[in-house]
């Protein structure tokens, strides 16, 4: 039997930063090619993102629209949403999936300032970054 079309719709770049706010959409047609009814369910690979928490989302894991409220994801992890649709009519389920891979800050450097000592507005201090990594040279 024909199972509906399953999309998530999202404008999100190629990392995302994890103190932002996402926005999921999910677009969903009826095998026949019409609008439909449809039953939403969201979840992720992993289980300590709960969907269902405040916390976490500014809407329900069983809504057309997922909302991450920011702070949620942890930088440099990777994740897949799954949305799962059934359609009410035809009693047909199908999904589509998303991964969302997010950025982390620079690692691995130091901070060094010359002299490490001294007086406010009197001595002249150098600081300079040494060694630092980021995963993402668009960043800089």
């Amino acid at each position: 039997e024909p199972v509906p079309l399953v999309e998530i719709v999202s404008s999100l770049p190629d990392k995302v930063n994890p103190n932002d706010a996402i926005q999921l959409f999910a677009s969903a047609t009826s095998a026949n090619g019409g609008r439909g009814a449809f039953d939403f369910v969201w979840s992720v690979n992993d289980a300590t993102i709960d969907l269902t928490s405040r916390d976490v989302t500014t809407t329900t894991s069983t809504n057309r629209y997922l909302g991450l409220r920011g702070g949620s994801l942890v930088p440099g992890a990777t994740y897949t949403f799954t949305l799962s649709a059934t359609d009410r009519n035809a009693k047909t389920t199908s999904s589509a999936d998303l991964t969302i891979v997010c950025n982390r800050p620079p690692f691995g450097g130091v901070l060094v300032v010359d002299p490490p000592s001294g007086e406010a507005f009197t001595t002249l201090f150098t600081f300079e970054a040494k060694g630092w990594t980021d995963d993402d040279p668009d960043d800089f």
